[in-house]
């Protein structure tokens, strides 16, 4: 029995995630690797970013990037869906706005109120651009609690 999961699987644990993890690529190759919220629209990722943050400088920079969902703390736990992408800001338009509409919609629960920030931080955060993350490959999975352990 493989450990893959199938396009169905798939698509429904990346719609489970909560955090996911984007990896960009710096000036001499060397992958930045960080945390993001994101909000999977028809098979495309969204993440929300201050304008001026290294990681949008890195994709006009350099497009390809890689975005994985992981789960699990035990080994029969662990579980990712991973895939290579392009990634790009979109201009203000219909798309962004429905991928802000699905970020602020997805994580309300899990942000402090604005006005609970300090001025630095709101300021930084003021300025978003949307990041649409499309994939380019198919994607890598695994699911350990797939596995059938003997002696157990």
């Amino acid at each position: 029995m493989g450990l893959g999961m199938d396009a169905a699987e798939r698509s429904a644990f990346v719609e489970q995630g909560h955090t996911g993890i984007l990896t960009t690529l710096r000036r001499d190759g060397c992958p930045v690797t960080l945390p993001v919220w994101f909000a999977p629209i028809d098979g495309v990722i969204y993440v929300a970013s201050p304008s001026g943050a290294a990681k949008v400088k890195r994709l006009e920079r350099d497009d390809r990037c890689w975005f994985m969902v992981e789960r699990g703390n035990a080994w029969t736990e662990l579980a990712a869906v991973g895939f290579a992408a392009r990634g790009r800001t979109l201009a203000p338009g219909d798309e962004a706005a429905r991928a802000a509409a699905a970020l602020a919609d997805r994580y309300a629960a899990f942000r402090p109120a604005d006005e609970s920030l300090p001025a630095a931080m709101r300021t930084h955060y003021a300025d978003q651009v949307i990041i649409r993350i499309e994939p380019v490959d198919e994607p890598l999975s695994w699911d350990n609690s797939k596995a059938r352990l003997t002696g157990t």
